[in-house]
């Protein structure tokens, strides 16, 4: 799906400019490495023929990847990996005020993902998460976020969506949402079904909307069948929903039974949750 994502950028953005364009291979061959990432310094390709959501699908894939070793090489020492995880932020920090590259954002951003692996971990031992259980990722994040403000204070930059207020913005905004996640916990997620309940009619598609709506809208603005991107969206996002529905729910099943050997290496009954159910026995 996501090199599908790929060429509807291309087209998209071809539509927009009203001519075929020459492609940036160094920029597509960064994209298909997922090392892309927004504007900003230190990062090194940008998100394929303006496909801005695809900058977070690098990050999804370097946490995963560092995922693993991390969980393996410490897995009777649990207690240690969040100390690494927050090592990596700091080293990646540090790495960055030397040399800004793309691999310190991963490392400095991967405490933020593993915020969901501490919950997942005390919820899965104790049957519910709490203060005291998530007060190591509670101190953790504010403290990389610190470093952040001081850049902020820094530079000149004012915007939301400017290095180093996003950075900045990232990591507060991260930390209240675990906050805000926590207190709506502990008052048993009053109201949450009402607020986010119809989230689950899109939860199968989701992905696939994130990275291919900005290419049709592009298309939209590019062809101007009414002249008017308002009305023009009146059949733009029937036709996103459409390819989210043939990507997610036609292209990937398929996908998954033509090539089962690979899919099976990575099934929860597969050699890792062996393990895991071994080990805990």
């Amino acid at each position: 799906m996501f090199v599908v994502a790929l060429v509807l950028a291309y087209f998209g953005r071809a539509a927009a400019q009203h001519s075929f364009l020459t492609p940036d291979y160094r920029q597509l061959l960064g994209n298909l490495l997922l090392l892309q990432d927004g504007i900003k310094p230190g990062s090194w390709f940008a998100p394929f023929m303006g496909n801005t959501p695809l900058w977070s699908l690098s990050y999804e894939w370097f946490f995963y990847m560092a995922f693993f070793p991390i969980y393996s090489l410490l897995y009777e020492r649990e207690h240690l990996q969040k100390w690494v995880v927050l090592a990596l932020g700091l080293a990646g920090y540090l790495a960055y005020k030397l040399v800004p590259n793309q691999i310190s954002f991963f490392l400095m951003y991967f405490i933020l993902w593993w915020s969901g692996v501490e919950l997942a971990r005390e919820y899965d031992s104790r049957g519910r998460v709490s203060w005291k259980g998530q007060a190591f990722q509670l101190a953790a994040i504010p403290l990389l976020a610190l470093l952040w403000f001081v850049e902020v204070r820094a530079a000149s930059a004012t915007s939301p969506w400017d290095h180093p207020v996003l950075e900045f913005r990232h990591f507060v905004t991260t930390w209240a949402i675990l906050v805000v996640g926590l207190v709506w916990y502990h008052f048993k997620g009053v109201g949450f079904r009402s607020l986010f309940g119809w989230a689950r009619h899109l939860a199968p598609i989701s992905y696939a909307l994130y990275i291919c709506h900005v290419p049709v809208i592009d298309l939209a603005k590019g062809i101007q069948l009414t002249g008017s991107l308002a009305w023009d969206l009146l059949w733009a996002l029937p036709l996103v929903f459409g390819i989210a529905y043939l990507l997610e729910l036609k292209l990937q099943p398929w996908i998954n039974m033509r090539f089962p050997s690979a899919m099976g290496k990575a099934a929860p009954n597969g050699a890792a949750g062996k393990r895991q159910r071994t080990v805990r026995a």
